[in-house]
């Protein structure tokens, strides 16, 4: 038997099943919650497998099915917190080939966040339009340096300089 705890961070819905996902009512409740979220709309999902014990195949294809529905939506689903067990299943299968499994939570809401700031610049920029960012932390800022997004983004340190750069542009 399983829980599922679910908890949201903007627009990042996190789904932590914790036990043994073999296929079950614990498969199936897992299941339940993100064709719910699929059919609200959401476009963001964090599976947290960091409280799961165990996955068995029919659990895998509940994954790959909802990898699937999100990336058909233009959405990002990921794992986080997958352990060495579960990740040799990720591996022997070649599902290591789909999923990034060495995420930390942080991370891989870090990696949606990320991947939705890049489509909506690329969508303002196709239409010729602007982004810019304003007083970014210390941890964002490290961030977009190490992954060199620093470079794409016009950043500013504080909101007045943001806009003001959009009045000399």
């Amino acid at each position: 038997m399983t829980t599922l705890k679910t908890r949201q961070v903007g627009a990042i819905h996190i789904l932590t099943p914790k036990g043994y996902l073999t296929g079950g009512e614990e498969t199936e409740e897992l299941e339940r919650a993100i064709k719910h979220l699929v059919e609200e709309g959401n476009k963001h999902l964090v599976i947290n497998l960091s409280e799961t014990q165990h996955l068995n195949s029919t659990a895998l294809g509940a994954l790959i099915s909802a990898h699937s529905s999100y990336s058909r939506r233009g959405g990002q689903m990921k794992l986080a917190a997958v352990d060495k067990r579960i990740e040799n299943i990720f591996v022997i299968t070649k599902l290591s080939l789909v999923f990034v499994l060495n995420l930390g939570e942080c991370e891989a809401l870090n990696s949606v966040a990320i991947g939705v700031l890049m489509r909506g610049y690329a969508s303002y920029k196709g239409r010729g339009g602007e982004i810019k960012l304003c007083a970014l932390g210390k941890r964002i800022k490290d961030l977009f340096t190490m992954t060199k997004l620093i470079m794409v983004f016009d950043h500013h340190d504080t909101e007045e300089q943001a806009i003001a750069a959009f009045a000399g542009a």
